[in-house]
């Protein structure tokens, strides 16, 4: 009988939620890189929370400061750790942004041109992808790696990585 009194009092899904971010690694936990803050979402959705200006902060305040020479970190493939430096316009761009992107790049263009003939010089562009956070720890002289990323399929995978 006892057994069936144990478990969840409220279920899992209910109620406010904390947001943990932490960094280990085989000594143990990065010292003094926990963050736990509530959620501000109030529509169940929490992902929002944990945003790109959240853990730009943490690894910048957090993290960095509290690693060892040399280490590496390894990230998963959450929209947050991939936001890129020099992002290339897409298809659906406002022009004027088009045009900024490709004067930066020293890519010769008419003001008069149609969207989508410069999407396609855009798309002739060939520029190396360079990720913000992993820019920010190869200043700092740490190795950046990803893990491969996870089809939508095998979703309950990527949520189990993000646990450990």
């Amino acid at each position: 009988m006892a057994d069936q009194q144990r478990g969840h009092l409220k279920e899992i899904g209910a109620g406010s939620r904390l947001i943990i971010l932490h960094a280990g690694g085989r000594e143990g936990f990065v010292k003094d890189s926990l963050l736990i803050f509530k959620s501000s979402s109030t529509a169940g959705d929490y992902h929002s929370s944990m945003n790109f200006s959240n853990f730009k902060k943490w690894t910048m305040e957090k993290l960095i400061p509290n690693l060892e020479p040399r280490s590496v970190i390894v990230l998963d493939n959450a929209a947050y750790h991939n936001v890129e430096v020099d992002k290339k316009p897409r298809k659906g761009s406002l022009k004027k942004t088009m045009l900024e992107w490709l004067q930066n790049h020293n890519i010769e263009c008419n003001p008069k041109m149609l969207n989508s003939e410069l999407y396609l010089l855009i798309q002739c562009v060939d520029i190396q992808k360079k990720l913000v956070i992993d820019e920010i720890l190869k200043e700092h002289d740490h190795d950046v790696f990803a893990t491969a990323a996870v089809s939508p399929k095998s979703k309950s995978n990527r949520d189990s990585l993000e646990l450990y």
